[in-house]
Order: structure tokens, then C-alpha cells, then sequence
């Protein structure tokens, strides 16, 4: 979809990762973030689109502890975040994959109980049946 936009980002040296209409970019620091954010408000006026603040995200990866003061506020009307959903993972600040973890451990134990669920009612269903055969 925007093949165009990623050659244009890569040839100003800004590592990009994009599926379908998802578009993530890796860079070291502020000034190539917002040398990216004008870059694609450029190619979005060019198309005639315009870029949804709301569902966009900048993290800044930091090992523990708090994030530096110049990290902690929106950047370009982009808000920084403490953790960001790219094509269904789970992307934190600290890189330790816990929320994701955990994200993956509860749709697992919603699903157990599911199993569970459905496991009694076919047993219920079947004891139902076999009572009934047997006084028949």
C-alpha cells in the first residue's frame, strides 16, 4: 500500500518494518523520529490521507526504571507510551515481553475454561442419555 513511503524512509536511513497497513519505524532518538513524522505527514498530504494520532504510539526502549523527562510527553501530537500493540504483540518500553506474557496467558485460561465448560455439558449430556437407556 505505501511501498512508496517505506524506499523514502529508508533512503533518509530510518529502519522500517510494515505489513499490509501497519508501519513501524526503529530509529535511535528524537531527531530521526520527527524527521519520520514529517516524512510520512508529507507523503499522507500527497495521498490525500491523514494520520490517526489516536492510534499511533512512540516508545522509547529503556531498561528499568523510569523513562529521561524529555521522553515523557507527546511528540509531533504523538503520544508516548509505556507499551504499544504492533500486529498483536505486546511491545514494551523495558523489551521483557511481560504484558505480552500475560496477555497470551489469559486468552489461554479463557479458553480453558471454555474447554472445561464444554467438556461437562457433553459428559452431563451423555450421563442424561445413558440413564435414560438403561431404564428404558
Amino acid at each position: 500500500m505505501f511501498n512508496d513511503l517505506i524506499k523514502e524512509l529508508k533512503e533518509q536511513k530510518l529502519e522500517t518494518l510494515a505489513y499490509a497497513d501497519d508501519l513501524a519505524i526503529v530509529g535511535m532518538g528524537k531527531p530521526e523520529l520527527k524527521k519520520a513524522i514529517k516524512a510520512i505527514e508529507r507523503w499522507l498530504e500527497r495521498n490525500r490521507m491523514k494520520l490517526n494520532r489516536k492510534k499511533s504510539g512512540i516508545i522509547f526502549h529503556t531498561k528499568q526504571g523510569p523513562k529521561p523527562k524529555e521522553y515523557r510527553s507527546d511528540i509531533e501530537g504523538i503520544p508516548v507510551v509505556e507499551k504499544y500493540k504492533y500486529l498483536g504483540i505486546w511491545i514494551e518500553r523495558t523489551m521483557t515481553m511481560i504484558q505480552h506474557l500475560d496477555y497470551i496467558m489469559n486468552k489461554i485460561q479463557k479458553g480453558m475454561k471454555m474447554l472445561q465448560i464444554m467438556r461437562w455439558k457433553n459428559m452431563a449430556e451423555w450421563r442424561m442419555q445413558y440413564v435414560w437407556m438403561t431404564y428404558v
